[in-house]
């Protein structure tokens, strides 16, 4: 961590505090003669000479570098100094999704459709460039984010919403990285064919997006069960029931809009991130609501207004999610965003408040695996 008035150069960057680091990377803060002030993401030093790590952090980069749209993060520069790559990223000044969510659901701001609807519009939005992005040469390259979540969509005061931390994407010019049957991804976020470790498509994207949608929708959890295997049950079966249950008061519309998108067999949900932006329109037409880009970025600001009158301001290292992944990453966040219940309310339903707040102690488990991990990589050197 970097102190106080200490200011270090990396290159043409001047780095300041640091944001956040995960199992294979760290993001700080940074100042670039030209871009002004980003966040500069490089790999951790016990992972330099590791091939599998490097060639995952130059996919990462690539593939965001490649996506050019105003619901994409945007990438200034992708490079190598003195031998170590680095990506500098846009710095958002906002929150994510899921303090978003939070929020609304401990009724710590107002709420509507209006404002649940602005956030998946701009997510699929998002998707769609994603999804059909292509490179220098023109062909398609089949980007498959893998990890659409709450925490990886972040939001700016002007009222657009980013899709971030593509450090699990897969595509057509990504070698593969992930074994049959390998886990990646977070959990109550997954299609049930990604629960499986089945090779990654796009309609999995696109479910996570319809998780998001229906959680905006309901403020709570879709998937959330008692523990992680259960939350992993429910997501691997497809059980929507929390939906059917919690979302019986929302109009007709919302109710078709997330059955298709929710279905467990791929083909019989949107195929499209486009066909489903469209059916997303449709349905808030039928209710009244019309979406366009304008009114959802007005609907994101006004909520970021009010959250910042109410709890101060909000810092944007708080609101980085682009770390990178590693292959036990599941597991980690597993333990993040596990509920918070009582041995005696074990026995009984999940609690139905969204997002509990992590507790100390497992910030300190979470500390704690993380060092194990940077400890045991650096014994396999």
């Amino acid at each position: 961590m970097s102190h106080p008035g200490m200011q270090r150069q990396f290159g043409n960057y001047t780095l300041g505090e640091r944001l956040g680091i995960g199992g294979m990377a760290e993001v700080l803060e940074a100042t670039h003669p030209e871009f002004g002030r980003v966040a500069l993401k490089r790999m951790l030093p016990a992972l330099k000479g590791q091939a599998k790590f490097v060639a995952m952090f130059e996919d990462e980069a690539r593939m965001t570098a490649a996506v050019k749209h105003s619901n994409v993060v945007n990438v200034h520069e992708y490079s190598h100094f003195e031998g170590e790559p680095f990506l500098a990223l846009e710095l958002i000044d906002g929150p994510d999704v899921s303090r978003i969510v939070r929020s609304a659901a401990r009724k710590e701001l107002s709420w509507n459709l209006d404002r649940a609807l602005a956030l998946p519009y701009q997510l699929l939005s998002g998707l769609n460039a994603i999804h059909t992005c292509r490179g220098p040469d023109g062909h398609p390259l089949n980007l498959v984010h893998r990890d659409i979540s709450p925490g990886n969509l972040i939001l700016q005061s002007s009222g657009g919403l980013k899709i971030g931390d593509f450090g699990i994407v897969a595509g057509e010019d990504i070698e593969r990285r992930t074994e049959p049957g390998q886990l990646k991804g977070k959990l109550g976020y997954m299609s049930p064919e990604q629960t499986l470790g089945e090779s990654p498509e796009q309609a999995s994207d696109l479910y996570s997006a319809g998780i998001i949608a229906a959680e905006l929708f309901m403020l709570r959890p879709l998937f959330r069960g008692i523990d992680d295997s259960d939350t992993l049950a429910r997501n691997t079966q497809g059980n929507i029931s929390n939906w059917t249950r919690y979302a019986a008061h929302l109009p007709k519309a919302l109710h078709l809009f997330i059955q298709q998108a929710l279905h467990k067999d791929p083909t019989r949900r949107y195929q499209s991130a486009q066909e489903m932006l469209i059916a997303l329109n449709e349905a808030s037409g039928r209710m009244g609501l019309p979406v366009t880009t304008f009114s959802a970025h007005v609907q994101v600001a006004e909520t970021l207004r009010e959250i910042k009158s109410k709890s101060g301001s909000f810092r944007a290292t708080d609101l980085l999610r682009a770390l990178s992944s590693h292959d036990s990453r599941s597991k980690l966040e597993a333990v993040e965003t596990a509920p918070q219940l009582s041995s005696q309310a074990r026995a009984q339903e999940p609690s139905p408040q969204l997002y509990s707040p992590v507790t100390e102690g497992e910030q300190r488990l979470l500390r704690s695996v993380y060092s194990r991990l940077i400890e045991f990589t650096e014994a396999k050197l």
